[in-house]
């Protein structure tokens, strides 16, 4: 299973199951890059980082955003997301649960199984309460904007000027 994989079955499940606003690789506050992002419009705003490798989980501990998440969320006023998963296929399961314990006890887990099956393993708590929405509905909508600009540029390969 892909990072691509388990990315598109949280896109899909945010945005048609919950009728999320969700994005990839939006950057932060931190200058972390939340491998994909969502928004349920009200209070809830979804920072996932996806990982495929049992090594890629236990190395995501380096992070200065988890620093900033478990310590001071609201040191960047409210512009950080207030919940955080890790994304991972079900044989890692385990290992995520175990390191959302040691990393911040608030973080939750997301299973993705075969043909786009997303299930929540472990809920996230809110790392702190009062994010700014219209902050995030920009970052998200700015962030679409620069995917589908990318999307287009790939399938029309444009000439340089």
């Amino acid at each position: 299973m892909t990072a691509s994989y388990l990315k598109l079955a949280l896109l899909k499940y945010w945005r048609y199951s919950r009728q999320y606003c969700c994005c990839t690789e939006l950057t932060i506050a931190t200058n972390n890059i939340c491998d994909v992002c969502a928004y349920d419009f009200t209070d809830t705003f979804i920072d996932c980082e996806v990982k495929i490798t049992k090594s890629d989980l236990l190395n995501d501990v380096k992070k200065i955003k988890h620093s900033k998440y478990r310590d001071n969320p609201t040191s960047f006023g409210s512009k950080l997301p207030n919940k955080f998963y890790y994304c991972v296929p079900q044989e890692l399961v385990t290992e995520a649960v175990e390191q959302c314990k040691v990393i911040n006890p608030s973080y939750g887990v997301i299973c993705i199984k075969h043909r786009y099956g997303v299930e929540t393993v472990r809920r996230a708590s809110k790392l702190y309460t009062g994010i700014d929405g219209n902050n995030a509905q920009k970052l998200i909508l700015k962030r679409l904007n620069s995917e589908i600009i990318t999307l287009y540029q790939k399938q029309l390969k444009p000439k340089p000027y």
